[in-house]
């Protein structure tokens, strides 16, 4: 049977040939309603899987959109599809280890079909792994509680994203083997609200044994939150709808839908309102009484996350950006910038810089460094890092790893000059991956020894040109902060 060609235990597919790899796109591995939750998909005959398949219905903004602006609406609410990429000469027998990628976009936007995320990209230079990538529901078609207005049929569906991932989880780890994959050997690898995904299925009982190892970056499990804030987010949204009629509602036009959900992000910081929730079933609020996932994790972030959140016109409304971030736990920044700026007057550039830590810190790198210790603590052999070049603003890690220098936080900040460094932490940084993921440790010989974190010893690896160790990393993030980042 040609290579291209695999019988799954859903059907068959047929892929295409690509210069670096093999590709399998658009894979089918559930069906689900809406705002229902995913269930088994299977197939006749042979299916074409030679393009992607359908985004999760969205749009390219999750913030204020300003006025006069068009934008663009695109995607379906059957997006429930994964790719698969693999090395072109995997011999007879052979169990590559395998990527299985989230990817982010603040669970409002995103997909698995961005050359920048895509395993063609990854695969470039030829490393011996498989890398799958999986689309799941997102804003209020993934992450918006509906139980008390359409029903207890409807109960948990504001964890319906998460369960897409886990249905594309199980899916890849039932018939890896057949494209050449080991699922004993299995990363789970996120960036963003992604990376944030990644972490919570460690603490997730229907998840457990999937997966052995973990990438995150820009995310741990800080954005969990108690049912009764998902339930304020939805007497929100319906009011923007104007009904809370379930017929109408569950047979509306998806599109329309939508323009509520854009309508909703009225703040600059509107990044937080859709995520996991607390319940019995996936995340229980005493997980850490009962967590058992033990593996290897690679854990970091970037030094000045939230570099372009606070810029130009965005310094004056700070305020609202926080509270919209944080929710009613914005008095915690409020606090950390006060102490930062001290009583006396303050420059912008100084109040700039100050946000930028406490926000960087509140957001992302806190819980980053808190989830390693507690990892380290329950057994995981973990390495945490820091990305340090250039501006190190959010996604700015992954994209150097995957060598994309597209997306704006890249494109606005490097200039023509900066290129050859940056194409230096490319190397160290996608080395580094590609070693944890083949070997289960980010270090090789010729490198500079990247220690664990543990949960004495908190010692950070530094990206930048010329890496470093930070050998002590107590006091690198602030720690007054409460456990989760975001309630109403």
């Amino acid at each position: 049977m040609s290579k291209l060609i695999v019988e799954t235990k859903t059907g068959t597919v047929q892929g295409a040939e690509k210069p670096q790899c093999l590709a399998f796109l658009g894979i089918p591995y559930a069906k689900a309603g809406r705002f229902e939750r995913p269930q088994p998909y299977s197939w006749k005959g042979v299916l074409p899987c030679t393009a992607y398949g359908s985004k999760s219905i969205a749009t390219n903004f999750f913030r204020n959109i300003p006025a006069g602006v068009e934008y663009p609406i695109f995607g379906s609410e059957d997006c429930l599809n994964l790719n698969i990429w693999t090395p072109k000469d995997i011999a007879e027998g052979e169990k590559l280890p395998v990527v299985f990628y989230v990817h982010g976009g603040g669970y409002q936007i995103g997909s698995n079909s961005s050359w920048g995320e895509s395993g063609e990209g990854f695969l470039q230079g030829a490393p011996r792994l498989i890398f799958v990538s999986v689309n799941y529901r997102l804003g209020i078609q993934g992450f918006l509680e509906w139980g008390e207005i359409l029903g207890s049929k409807y109960e948990g569906s504001s964890n319906n994203g998460i369960r897409d991932v886990i249905a594309g989880l199980k899916w890849t780890h039932d018939n890896i083997s057949r494209f050449g994959g080991d699922p004993d050997r299995i990363t789970l690898m996120g960036l963003s609200a992604g990376s944030k995904t990644v972490a919570c299925l460690t603490i997730c009982p229907e998840s457990r044994g999937l997966f052995s190892q973990i990438i995150c970056e820009s995310g741990a499990v800080q954005s969990i939150r108690h049912i009764s804030t998902a339930r304020k987010l939805t007497k929100r949204f319906v009011k923007l709808l104007g009904t809370e009629d379930p017929e109408v509602i569950l047979n509306m036009d998806p599109y329309k839908l939508l323009d509520a959900q854009i309508r909703m992000a009225d703040t600059q910081g509107s990044v937080l309102y859709y995520g996991p929730v607390f319940d019995d079933e996936l995340f229980p609020e005493d997980w850490k009484e009962h967590f058992a996932w033990k593996g290897h994790a690679m854990m970091g972030c970037c030094r000045n996350e939230l570099f372009a959140a606070f810029k130009g016109p965005f310094l004056s409304c700070a305020d609202d950006t926080l509270d919209g971030l944080f929710g009613i736990y914005s008095d915690y920044a409020r606090a950390e910038v006060k102490k930062i700026l001290g009583d006396g007057e303050a420059s912008d550039a100084d109040k700039y810089k100050a946000l930028v830590k406490v926000a960087s810190d509140f957001m992302y790198r806190t819980y980053n460094d808190r989830f390693s210790t507690f990892l380290s603590e329950h057994d995981s052999k973990v390495w945490n890092y820091c990305v340090e070049f250039h501006t190190a603003t959010h996604t700015y890690g992954f994209n150097l790893v995957m060598k994309n220098f597209a997306p704006p936080p890249m494109r606005m900040t490097l200039k023509p000059e900066d290129m050859p460094n940056a194409m230096t932490v490319h190397e160290h940084m996608k080395s580094r991956y590609v070693n944890f993921i083949t070997t289960g440790t980010p270090n090789s010989d010729g490198r500079l020894f990247w220690p664990e974190w543990t949960a004495k010893l908190h010692r950070k690896y530094q990206f930048n040109v010329e890496d470093s160790v930070m050998e002590n990393a107590d006091g690198d993030t602030i720690t007054t902060f409460p456990e989760y980042m975001y309630e109403l």
